[in-house]
């Protein structure tokens, strides 16, 4: 796995572009014309002067800009700290990162995500989203749950139930 730097001179809140060492055509990973399309979405996205202030997706080929706040960041550090307390310090964990799902347009740049799996946390809806069990590029499994109940990943390789109880709202 590596991280490359997205395309352009500035930085927005998804910095940088993940790719799998795995990655198969037309999947995550692969240089195809879909990522180029992202390419060129995220570097015109670039220059937009309020980009740094928020999180920027490209959602089925629509611009998807979300104000970004300490809450959300609270949330993802402890997302990264239960994923650190349960398989060490020296985990490879991103943030701030794209990554191209499958599908037409679909740059996400995911709160928490390690090659086995990626997070999502909304504090304004209280929703937690998380796709575990990657196979041939695509992560095959969705779980979504509430703030306030447990995220059971126990059956991931992540192995751990994360509570969402201690998430703050906005």
């Amino acid at each position: 796995m590596r991280v490359l730097p997205c395309p352009g001179r500035r930085a927005y809140r998804c910095t940088a572009r993940l790719h799998s060492s795995l990655g198969r055509p037309g999947r995550i990973g692969s240089v195809d014309a879909n990522t180029r399309r992202l390419d060129a979405w995220f570097e015109q996205l670039e220059r937009v002067p309020l980009a740094e202030k928020f999180r920027v997706e490209v959602v089925g080929g629509n611009v998807h800009m979300t104000p970004q706040r300490t809450t959300h960041w609270e949330i993802i550090r402890t997302i990264a700290h239960a994923v650190e307390d349960r398989v060490g310090r020296d985990a490879t964990i991103f943030s701030n990162v794209r990554i191209d799902f499958p599908g037409p347009e679909n740059g996400f740049c995911p709160d928490v995500a390690l090659l086995s799996a990626a997070a999502e946390a909304d504090p304004y809806q209280g929703r937690c989203h998380i796709f575990t069990h990657p196979k041939d590029g695509d992560y095959t499994t969705e779980t979504r749950v509430v703030f306030g109940e447990d995220l059971d990943l126990t059956g991931t390789v992540l192995g751990l139930t994360l509570r969402t109880d201690v998430f703050p709202r906005d």
